[in-house]
C-alpha cells in the first residue's frame, strides 16, 4: 500500500538466460522438511548422467554437520543423509554437487 492508499503489484517478469542446458539442471529436493530426531532426511535428486554425487551439510556457520559422497546411475535417486547425535533445532544447508560440477543449495529446517 502507497502512501496515497492505492495497492499495486509490479508485473510478473520471466528470465531466460541463454547457453543454459536444461537437460543439466540441478534438479534436487530435500524431505521431510522440517525433520526431527529419529527422521531419515532424503534428497530426491535427477541425474541428467552417471556419476558421483556429493551432499554437504552445514550449519548456518559454515560448520559442516553432514557428509556423504556416493555414485549413482543416471536418472532419480534418493540419498539418506547420515544425521549427526544430538543435532541442535535450527536451519542448516545441504549442498547438493552432481557429477558435471553443478551445485545447487537447499535450506532445512530441524525442529
Amino acid at each position: 500500500m502507497d502512501l496515497d492508499g492505492v495497492e499495486s503489484f509490479t508485473p510478473v517478469r520471466v528470465l531466460t538466460f541463454s547457453g543454459t542446458n536444461q537437460a543439466s539442471a540441478v534438479a534436487a529436493s530435500i524431505f521431510p522438511n522440517p525433520f526431527r530426531d529419529g527422521d531419515q532426511l532424503q534428497v530426491a535428486v535427477q541425474l541428467a548422467q552417471a556419476g558421483g554425487v556429493q551432499v554437504h551439510m552445514t550449519d548456518l556457520l559454515g560448520r559442516e554437520v553432514a557428509n556423504k559422497v556416493t555414485t549413482m546411475a543416471a536418472g532419480s535417486a534418493t540419498i539418506t543423509v547420515p544425521q549427526p547425535q544430538n543435532l541442535p533445532a535450527g536451519l542448516y544447508v545441504v549442498r547438493v554437487t552432481l557429477p558435471d560440477g553443478k551445485m545447487q543449495q537447499l535450506k532445512v529446517e530441524k525442529k
